[in-house]
């Protein structure tokens, strides 16, 4: 951790407190920038749920496709793609459920539907996450 750090006991509570690297002043050990001049004491806390980065992101992207055409893509925030493919998806079963078109004809369209977007959203994940891991190195 950057900068001393001590604690002081208040009641049955612990306040911790660190000295800021760039003034000087006494701060909040849990402060992520100081609050005096603003330098970022430590590194912003990472969220894997919003950040599809890693190996198991291709994996979740085929398997939310899977779930329903688009939801892979929006987990890897290609909006674009993410959002035809489910207005696709939701065409494709208004046609079978609402329209009356005879499932014959719309539950082969509905299968490719869903196996290409599940293996779309794996594939972008996997070649992403090999992208990042080439940058990395």
């Amino acid at each position: 951790m950057n900068g001393d750090s001590d604690s002081v006991s208040v009641g049955t509570s612990r306040l911790h407190s660190a000295t800021c690297r760039d003034c000087g002043k006494r701060i909040s050990d849990r402060t992520e920038r100081c609050p005096a001049c603003g330098v970022r004491r430590r590194a912003p806390p990472e969220s894997s749920l919003f950040d599809p980065v890693g190996s198991n992101a291709p994996l979740a992207a085929g398997l939310l496709s899977a779930a329903f055409p688009g939801l892979g893509h929006l987990y890897l925030r290609d909006l674009e793609r993410g959002t035809g493919l489910a207005l696709a998806g939701v065409l494709v079963v208004a046609a079978l459920f609402v329209a009356g078109v005879p499932p014959v004809f719309a539950m082969p369209v509905a299968l490719v539907l869903w196996a290409a977007a599940a293996y779309d959203a794996y594939a972008r994940a996997g070649r992403t996450a090999a992208r990042e891991t080439a940058a990395g190195e």
